[in-house]
């Protein structure tokens, strides 16, 4: 139940709206590649929804207020931060579906490559002239 002047505020993922730059060896492509037809992650588009379902729910107010959680102007905790977030769990996925379909070439050579590239990727995300921009979608909304 929401109050007569209550507001509603939802906050969602969207892969689609990821950048990272320069990306020459297309290691972050790669990634999000694999996070999104990873069965363990879900659904990694769904930010694009929330407007329309909002609308049609009856909030005809509604603002998306933020699109993007970015590296740019964030101190090296924050980035590393922002990389643990994002990447750390595609390697732990790829590790159990792995488990789960060994015979599964893919996830096999997903896994290898992931694993040799993962510092690698960290290193480049910590460098002041790499620009990570992390699809996340904030909407607010009111009847």
């Amino acid at each position: 139940i929401l109050a007569r002047d209550g507001m509603i505020i939802v906050k969602d993922i969207d892969d689609a709206y990821n950048i990272a730059y320069p990306d020459e060896n297309g290691y972050f492509e790669r990634a999000v590649e694999i996070c999104n037809r990873d069965e363990l992650s879900g659904y990694r588009r769904s930010g694009r929804q929330v407007y329309t379902l909002l609308y049609r729910a009856g909030f005809k107010k509604t603002q998306l207020n933020r699109l993007c959680i970015t590296t740019a102007e964030m101190d090296s905790d924050q980035r590393s931060n922002l990389f643990e977030t994002y990447f750390s769990f595609v390697r732990e996925d790829l590790r159990v579906l792995a488990e789960k379909y060994p015979e599964d070439k893919r996830v096999a050579a997903d896994l290898e490559w992931y694993e040799n590239v993962y510092d690698d990727m960290e290193e480049l995300f910590q460098d002041d002239a790499f620009y990570f921009s992390f699809g996340v979608m904030l909407f607010t909304a009111k009847k």
